[in-house]
């Protein structure tokens, strides 16, 4: 039987260093990985601290948190599909039974949310995402969030899509390099890594990678 999450942070607290702060949310899960990924920054290297900076950046760019406001939405039926014509083809947006909105596999709380997803289609890439969730890890790390739910909320985003997108920190710094440089393997996308888990041992991560070519 796995230990508790208060068990496994006071087994830790000798390495309280790998944290700023005690997270608020001390899922097991959550702290394996974290731990997991410091014990393997410390003994095989981290990303370069510019490098780590310019992507934090980057995420403060694409993000939404900031933006406080409230749009107001109209009442739709589920089912309905709404479909806009931009970038030289037809986007559709569906109405969903719980009154979110899908649009392309993801879930998003707002109409809103969707047209800056659309119009971020081409910029925010899997890249811009691997760069723009060091960003959120950032603002859990430091405590400003407690959770990714809070963040999904202050993004205009559906829980599950962030709480997905947040296991891209757990990648190795050199994966991080290769897909900042675009050179991934093409049917390895943003989907694929939102669908599938990701092993926190590095090792694993580049044979998965290797799988591809």
């Amino acid at each position: 039987m796995g230990i508790s999450a208060a068990t496994l942070w006071a087994r830790c607290r000798s390495n309280i260093g790998f944290f700023q702060r005690r997270p608020d949310k001390t899922n097991r899960v959550y702290l394996e990985s974290r731990i997991a990924y410091k014990l393997q920054e410390e003994a095989f290297g981290g990303l370069d601290p510019d490098t780590r900076r310019r992507l934090a950046n980057i995420g403060v760019r694409h993000s939404k948190i900031k933006e406080r406001r409230k749009a107001r939405e109209i009442a739709l039926a589920p089912g309905t599909v709404l479909v806009r014509e931009w970038g030289d083809r037809d986007h559709r947006v569906l109405v969903t039974a719980d009154g979110t909105f899908d649009y392309e596999g993801q879930q998003f709380k707002s109409l809103s949310a969707t047209s800056r997803a659309r119009r971020g289609r081409g910029r925010c890439s899997l890249a811009c995402a691997a760069a723009g969730r060091i960003h959120w890890q950032q603002l859990l790390d430091s405590g400003e969030f407690e959770s990714g739910a809070a963040i999904a909320r202050a993004e205009g985003l559906h829980s599950s899509t962030v709480n997905e997108l947040l296991r891209l920190t757990l990648l190795a710094p050199d994966i991080v390099e290769l897909l900042m440089a675009g050179r991934q393997p093409r049917r390895l996308t943003l989907i694929w890594f939102q669908r599938n888990p990701i092993p926190v041992d590095w090792q694993q991560q580049r044979q998965i990678i290797q799988s591809f070519e």
